[in-house]
């Protein structure tokens, strides 16, 4: 291929500072008013993609971002909903935990006054502390289920910090 063929000549109008400063800027670097031209056109194109890129990975960085929040608000409305209701399993327990001790004392009173009344307390007894396991393995779920969520928490915000 000619050099000729590689080339377009073109005539230019330009305002006089402009052509001022680029005669400045060619002769600051050695360089001919075309080469400081094309050289300064060609960056432009090439800081234009640049530009590009760096907006769609900017953007790109805020979706992740935007993403990872989203993620994190739900695991701390999960993580507080199942702290509410590991409060509430607590205080069933608790209360639970009263009720089969005050029947359990009532059985001890009446094993030696009234057999009758203290079979009748026995299955009493015995009913609430089926009720009292179930109260209990539900605590073990929620903090079993409690734990994994803080778990999940605390790799998510440690990706995030890095």
């Amino acid at each position: 291929m000619d050099e000729e063929d590689r080339y377009t000549r073109i005539t230019l109008r330009i305002p006089k500072e402009l052509h001022t400063s680029l005669s400045e800027a060619a002769e600051k670097t050695s360089k001919s008013l075309n080469a400081e031209i094309i050289g300064r056109l060609s960056d432009s194109f090439s800081f234009k993609h640049e530009a590009d890129e760096s907006a769609a990975e900017r953007v790109e960085a805020i979706g992740r971002r935007v993403e990872r929040s989203a993620k994190e608000a739900h695991l701390a409305v999960l993580i507080m909903g199942l702290q509410s209701q590991l409060r509430d399993c607590e205080h069933r327990r608790t209360r639970q935990l009263e009720i089969v001790k005050a029947i359990s004392d009532a059985v001890m009173k009446a094993e030696e006054d009234d057999p009758v009344k203290c079979r009748a307390l026995e299955s009493e007894l015995s009913a609430e502390g089926k009720w009292l396991s179930e109260i209990n393995m539900e605590y073990a779920r929620l903090v079993a289920e409690l734990s994994n969520l803080q778990q999940t928490w605390s790799e998510l915000v440690g990706v995030g910090a890095h």
